[in-house]
Formats: C-alpha cells, sequence, structure tokens
C-alpha cells in the first residue's frame, strides 16, 4: 500500500480502509498522492497536489482513529480481523466477543514466492500496472484474496489493482505507484520523477494468509490437582489444554458469534475431556468483522475528517468532503461522535447496526 511510516501506527493496527482505498474513494490521482511528479497525468477536480510521506501518516492516524471510534461503538471489527486467544468461562454454548463471526482459527502464512522480479519496463514508456505472474500450484490457495504482496524481507502490505487466477497461475497487477521503495518515502521538496525506476521497488514477495483451523479452540483446564494412588497430589504449576472442536449453526449464529465448543482430538474429531473435572475456560482464535461496503467505507473516511483539524490537502473535491463533514449537523443532534455532520451520519448508521445491547449480545 501507500506505506505508512514506521512508528505511526501500533504495530498491530490493521486498517479497515487503508490509505489507497481513501485515495480511490476520494478520487485523488494515485500517482500525485504516492508523492510522485508526473506530468502526464491528467489532475482529477483539478486536483494535481503531490502528497508527502508526513501527510500520508496523518491520514492514516486520522482513519485508525475513526475506526477505534467505531469499533467500540459497534461491539465488532469495522473489516475483517483476527482475535486470537480470547478466553471465556466453559460454557454451551460460548458467545464471543466480537460479532459477525467468520471463521475459527488463528492466521497463517506460507510464502508463495519471494523475491519476485518486477519488469518495470523502459522509463520512456514504464509498465503501469506493473504485471506478473506466481506458479500457486500445490499452495490450496482458495481464493485471490488469499493471495498477498508484501515489501521484500517484510510484512508490509503493496495493494495491487487486481489479482486473477487460472491454472494454478496467479496473475497481480499493482499500480506503478505503489512500488515506491521505502527508502524515497519522505518529505522531499524535490518530487520523485515517475518515469526514474531507481525510485521503485525492484522485487516483493507474495505469500498466501490464510485461517488455520487446526489451531482455533481449546479447552483449558488451570492447574488442578492430580490423583495418584488414590491421594490428590500438589496442584501442576502449569495449565492442561485439549484440542476443541467449533460447530457454529447457522447465519443468525455466525452473525451474533455464538459457538458451540465440544472436546477433540488434533485432528479434530470427537473425543473425551482427556482430564475428568470440568474445564475452566475455552480458548477461542477467530476471524470476524463486517464486510466491506462502500458505505462502510465513506463513513469512515468522513468521521475521520471530522477527527481533522485541518484538511488533508488542498484537492477541491477533498476540501468539499471534508468542509461539509465538518459543519453543524443542521437537525441538533449530539451523538458520541460529535454534533458535526460527517459525525452525525457516522453515528446514525452504526446505532442501527449495533448487534445486541451496546453490541454485546446478551447471555443464553
Amino acid at each position: 500500500m501507500s506505506r505508512v511510516g514506521d512508528g505511526t501506527l501500533p504495530d498491530d493496527q490493521v486498517l479497515g480502509l487503508t490509505v489507497d482505498r481513501y485515495q480511490e474513494i476520494m478520487q485523488l490521482p494515485i500517482n500525485a498522492f504516492n508523492g510522485l511528479n508526473n506530468p502526464d497525468e491528467v489532475p482529477v477536480y483539478e486536483c494535481s497536489t503531490i502528497w508527502k510521506q508526513s501527510e500520508r501518516d496523518n491520514l492514516a492516524m486520522f482513519l485508525a482513529r475513526s475506526e477505534e471510534m467505531r469499533e467500540q461503538e459497534l461491539g465488532y471489527h469495522i473489516a475483517p480481523k483476527y482475535l486470537e486467544g480470547e478466553e471465556h468461562a466453559y460454557d454451551v454454548p460460548v458467545i464471543l466477543s466480537r460479532k459477525h463471526l467468520i471463521a475459527i482459527g488463528t492466521r497463517a502464512t506460507t510464502v508463495i514466492q519471494s523475491g519476485v522480479v518486477l519488469n518495470l519496463g523502459v522509463e520512456t514508456a514504464p509498465n503501469d500496472p506493473v504485471v506478473f505472474t506466481v506458479d500457486i500450484t500445490g499452495r490450496s490457495v482458495a481464493n485471490s484474496s488469499e493471495i498477498y504482496v508484501y515489501y521484500p524481507g517484510e510484512t508490509v502490505r503493496i495493494y495491487p489493482s487486481s489479482i486473477s487466477i487460472a491454472a494454478n497461475t496467479a496473475t497481480i497487477r499493482i499500480p506503478r505507484a505503489r512500488l515506491v521503495r521505502p527508502s524515497f518515502n519522505d518529505n522531499r521538496d524535490d518530487h520523485l520523477s515517475y518515469y526514474e525506476n531507481d525510485y521503485f521497488l525492484a522485487t516483493v514477495d507474495v505469500v498466501r494468509c490464510y485461517t488455520d483451523v487446526s489451531d482455533g479452540a481449546y479447552i483449558v483446564w488451570d492447574s488442578i490437582g492430580r490423583v495418584i494412588a488414590g491421594y490428590i497430589t500438589y496442584p501442576d504449576a502449569s495449565e492442561t489444554a485439549q484440542h476443541a472442536n467449533v460447530q457454529v449453526l447457522g447465519a443468525r449464529a455466525y452473525r451474533l458469534a455464538i459457538v458451540h465448543c465440544y472436546p477433540a482430538t488434533a485432528a479434530l474429531a470427537g473425543a473425551y475431556f482427556t482430564i475428568c473435572a470440568h474445564p475452566s475456560t475455552i480458548r477461542v482464535s477467530y476471524l470476524s468483522g463486517r464486510r466491506s461496503s462502500i458505505g462502510t467505507e465513506m463513513e469512515t473516511a468522513r468521521l475521520a475528517h471530522v477527527l481533522m483539524p485541518n484538511v488533508p490537502c488542498t484537492c477541491p473535491y477533498v476540501v468539499q468532503y471534508w468542509g461539509e463533514d465538518r459543519m453543524k449537523d443542521p437537525s441538533g443532534l449530539v451523538t458520541p461522535y460529535g454534533n458535526e455532520s460527517g459525525a452525525v451520519k457516522a453515528w446514525l448508521s452504526d446505532s442501527r447496526a449495533k448487534v445486541g445491547q451496546g453490541g454485546m449480545f446478551p447471555g443464553m
């Protein structure tokens, strides 16, 4: 993606609305947004503002704050995210804390191909988008959404414009502007030339990211006494955990994140409890969150505008949105997000989209 500077966001922060997607929905010129001077790029809505790295970082922080506010109000993730090792008192069923469950399991990765060489084209006629293919034979890729592109040797994502799969070959297209070398992402006044290949990455890494269902849930016993020769010994120093098989019974249960957990083997076949005692907790890792939509993205962007004390750029389209979003809403409604137009619109949408009271479904 348009790289966010190191230390700008917490290491585990995952944006549902990326800065790249903000560029797209606000219809900003892609090269200028990524700090590139391309005289041949046609200004969009008379906008040719070339962004600096600090401006993209500032945008990322307000988008993150907007999503945090919305998730606190909704009680679930605004976009799919993983939670690992969430613990609940053992019961059947268990109601997970984040709604709109997608899958049980942990985030896992396998390298498809590292150091994929990019053909940037000749500088007088650069390739845009940059197109390359990778062989996914034997990689168990379920669909194109599992294919991630990273900066070489890192786990920072680059967002392609498209990924297609045919006959065990994935074809990936990435806008040239999203391939600027990290060392050139700065606040320079001498803007980078779109036509000089030295400013762009020579290689990328391609990885499969998927949900590992074999590591999704465990039934846990805290330190307990062991019975040896009819006597209870001192408690063990560590807990005992057993794999759990998780069932989700229907669409309603997925929306409310209601799961039934039963003892299982490591292969997730049915089994008896390994310890003859009532378990202490159930530990569940899962992917959950609302599916992306243009409405959700626009609400995040416009709430972020409310939070920004200054307009993020001089592009007329953004200036208009920012000004409208920060105006006091004519309804006079005061919400947890504020009383500005963008805040009221986002809160009205979120107040109708909550699951149960305060985003948490009451116990059963």
